[in-house]
């Protein structure tokens, strides 16, 4: 009962993180959201300004809901999950496509939301989650 609590308040943070940063949670090409910032920051920035880093643990960050699978070490992993598919690649399709994507690392029922993400985003989080 406890898990399933932390779990739904995890992905409400989650999800209310990554609306409240982008403005809205909508297709995930879309233009950005006016007035953004996002354009200056780097990778690592945007892991925490986009709210990936409030389910996911990153390089060098630690997830504050922690519902997410852990992002750490996902250099190591990505170009395994799916056959023909190099990690950049992976990593990628999977925030433009979250709901194609379910981590076997994943142990919670939580969904990935779809983020308003610039191509350009992706790859400096891309980028940030490779070690770039």
């Amino acid at each position: 009962m406890r898990r399933a609590a932390v779990a739904t308040v995890g992905l409400a943070l989650c999800i209310g993180g990554a609306a409240a940063a982008l403005g809205r949670v909508g297709p995930s090409r879309a233009a950005p959201v006016a007035g953004s910032t996002a354009a200056g920051l780097d990778g690592a920035q945007l892991f925490a300004a986009k709210g990936c880093a409030t389910c996911h643990a990153g390089p060098g960050s630690t997830a504050m809901a922690g519902v997410g699978p852990s992002l750490a070490e996902a250099a190591r992993w990505a170009g395994t999950r799916r056959p023909g598919m190099d990690a950049a690649t992976y990593l990628g399709d999977s925030m433009r496509d979250p709901g194609g994507f379910r981590s076997p690392a994943s142990t919670s029922s939580a969904v990935m939301p779809v983020l308003t993400l610039t191509d350009d985003e992706i790859d400096r989080l891309v980028e940030h989650l490779l070690g770039g």
